[in-house]
């Protein structure tokens, strides 16, 4: 009897192991800060800006939640910060003018002359 108790009671902490304070705390201090955390330092912040400040906000917003001891939706804020801030130090990390911050393919470039295949002035 003693026996099955203690089965019982370690496979229950396993199993609740993604829940409540412990997966917050791996999920949201853990995962989610460090990703945010690697993106800035990829210069996502110019290089991929929608997704960095998606990810900075989830992280925000999951630690809020984890103050309120709303744990699995800190931990469900914090899976969505990890993944945006994943796909910003990608973007950030891609070589190329967009990810050094420059204009995108196509676009004026910073000195105002036209993409080289428009026309030009008197051309139609």
């Amino acid at each position: 009897m003693r026996l099955a108790f203690l089965v019982l009671v370690t496979f229950g902490a396993a199993g609740s192991a993604g829940c409540g304070p412990a997966g917050y705390l791996q999920q949201v201090q853990g995962r989610a800060r460090q990703a945010v955390a690697e993106a800035r330092q990829a210069g996502a912040e110019r290089a991929a800006p929608y997704e960095y400040t998606a990810a900075v906000e989830y992280l925000k917003k999951a630690q809020e939640e984890g103050e309120h001891a709303e744990y699995r939706v800190a931990i469900e804020l914090g899976r969505r910060s990890e993944d945006f801030a994943k796909r910003a130090t990608a973007l950030a990390r891609q070589p190329g003018p967009a990810a050094a911050g420059g204009a995108p393919a196509g676009r004026e470039d910073r000195r105002g002359e036209p993409p080289r295949d428009a026309p030009q002035r008197g051309e139609n």
